[in-house]
């Protein structure tokens, strides 16, 4: 708005300086008619820059209603990996890059958690609805920083584990010998949740899985156990069966 402003003063600074020049040439002469038909040619030049600084305003004004004034949608893009030392429990950590190709946002947020889906198929029928668990894993997904406004990005970091391969089949095991007959099917899964306002002053939540990389809508519907994932030890994989065994009675 400012440079418009600077640019139509400057335009306008020699304008008149043109009428000035010509005025004096023509003034003192007889030609009356020279020197009207001059003033009448620099006005229709000042009319054109008028005309040219508003329809530039107008431009970028209808540009910028593009680029804004519509919905936001997120796409993710696969970052680095890098290798994790501080503890024997984790692998490599993969950075991930959440970018909003859509409109602008405000207040924007973002949650991210790995979770245990643990789903129990009665009469081990997995075609039949299953009764499904989660349990939180807070030390294996995290955020970097909030929303880059600049680059429109969300960071997060996943984090592998050597260990949760054979915890997750420690847990089958024991809850298929408790649950005879059933068929238990354990994933993990990273969840991230954004929360902002659009460009029409709306709140959106928005709750992606991004297990595979990519962004898909979280269609599980999860009993939460209560109980935090903390570590991988055969202590909590105990705690974990006991608990969903008694939650999965109680539905029967």
């Amino acid at each position: 708005m400012k440079s418009s402003k600077k640019q139509k003063i400057y335009y306008i600074k020699i304008v008149i300086s043109e009428i000035w020049s010509r005025f004096k040439k023509h003034i003192f002469t007889p030609n009356l008619s020279t020197t009207l038909l001059s003033i009448m040619s620099i006005i229709v030049s000042i009319v054109a820059v008028n005309i040219g600084i508003n329809a530039n305003k107008i431009a970028n004004k209808e540009l910028d209603i593009l680029e804004n004034d519509r919905e936001a949608y997120f796409v993710i893009e696969d970052g680095r990996s890098k290798p994790y030392e501080t503890a024997y429990d984790f692998g490599n950590t993969h950075e991930y890059l959440i970018c909003n190709a859509g409109g602008r946002i405000t207040n924007s947020n973002i949650q991210t958690m790995a979770y245990l889906y643990i789903e129990i198929y009665p009469n081990s029928d997995t075609t039949t609805e299953p009764v499904i668990y989660s349990a939180p894993m807070p030390k294996y997904c995290y955020i970097k920083d909030g929303y880059n406004k600049k680059n429109k990005t969300f960071t997060f970091y996943s984090r592998a584990s050597y260990m949760l391969p054979g915890f997750e089949a420690r847990l089958t095991e024991q809850l298929e010998e408790i649950l005879h007959g059933c068929t238990i099917i354990i994933t993990r899964k990273d969840l991230v949740n954004i929360r902002y306002t659009n460009f029409q002053n709306i709140d959106k939540i928005i709750e992606f899985d991004v297990s595979n990389g990519v962004l898909e809508n979280n269609h599980y519907q999860a009993r939460d156990i209560g109980m935090a994932i903390l570590n991988l030890s055969d202590e909590i994989s105990n705690n974990i069966t006991n608990k969903i065994i008694k939650l999965y009675k109680e539905t029967q």
